[in-house]
């Protein structure tokens, strides 16, 4: 029985990372998107979130089976209810690059929202999450906390940004519109790494079976 739970979990960890490189491959095409404004591959990033949500469905059915029929024991019972925590939340950031490829049906030929903001916080949540899977895997709590701290930066930066916008639209540098656009940008990226948080603190939980203070809740 042993042999085949841990056969299943290797099977998990590999559906885990393979999640986890959906999710960054569709922060990839939003990041593009909102340069390109391209309206087919703003619809392919909505379309292909199926699979994530398929992908998602598919790992919890095997971690409630696990439960069902393995008699785990109390560890094993801590990892699957922390597997399918992380699966979640990883499918929430999916989430939010499809919020952003919604975004860029919003800005007109003419406008665009700066690149350099879209880049940075792109890249910073495809690095997190990435790290963050690759942790959950290795049972690296001390990754997990740098990666939890490095969530700072991305707070930071949109606070900075936040007032950045406000202060060009205020002024009239840009339009209403593409300043309310940058907003929902920029909070779509700070939502997504508060999930990678949650990942964080779930892996915390999972080596040290105390729970942190959640910053969300949903």
């Amino acid at each position: 029985m042993r042999i085949k739970f841990r056969k299943v979990l290797d099977e998990l960890n590999e559906s885990l990372l393979k999640l986890g490189n959906l999710v960054i491959d569709q922060f990839e095409k939003s990041e593009k998107v909102l340069r390109t404004k391209d309206t087919e591959l703003a619809k392919l990033i909505i379309e292909n979130d199926d699979n994530i949500d398929f992908l998602k469905e598919e790992m919890e059915y095997k971690c409630l089976k696990l439960i069902a029929t393995q008699n785990p024991l109390a560890s094993d019972l801590r990892r699957l209810f922390t597997t399918i925590k992380i699966i979640q939340d990883l499918e929430r950031i999916g989430d939010y690059a499809v919020d952003l490829a919604k975004v860029s049906m919003y800005i007109p030929e003419n406008e665009s929202i700066d690149s350099e903001i879209s880049d940075y916080f792109s890249n910073a949540i495809k690095k997190m999450v990435r790290e963050v899977v690759q942790a959950y895997i290795d049972n690296n709590k001390k990754k997990a906390i740098e990666i939890y701290e490095s969530d700072e930066l991305i707070d930071n930066e949109y606070t900075k940004v936040f007032s950045n916008i406000m202060e060009k639209m205020n002024s009239g540098k840009i339009s209403n519109n593409i300043a309310v656009q940058t907003l929902f940008v920029i909070k779509y990226y700070e939502r997504a790494g508060d999930h990678i948080n949650n990942i964080c603190e779930n892996i915390m939980y999972l080596k040290s079976g105390e729970f942190f203070k959640r910053k969300l809740n949903n």
